[in-house]
């Protein structure tokens, strides 16, 4: 099962909601791995993982 369906089974929420928890996370590991690591490896996570923008803006519209 993926990311968000994990999210949503486990904690109950529906998607959108999953898909907000889901991106504000994202987000928080990515500047810690900017501010740790370097922006390389922040734009890398960007790379790998496609979905995160969206999940970041659909947070973004929930907060």
């Amino acid at each position: 099962m993926d990311l968000i369906g994990q999210l949503s089974q486990q904690l109950g929420v529906d998607g959108t909601q999953a898909q907000g928890l889901a991106g504000s996370l994202l987000k928080m590991v990515q500047g810690t791995v900017q501010e740790k690591v370097g922006p390389d490896a922040a734009r890398q996570m960007d790379q790998a993982i496609p979905e995160m923008q969206g999940w970041q803006q659909t947070a973004a519209a929930q907060a």
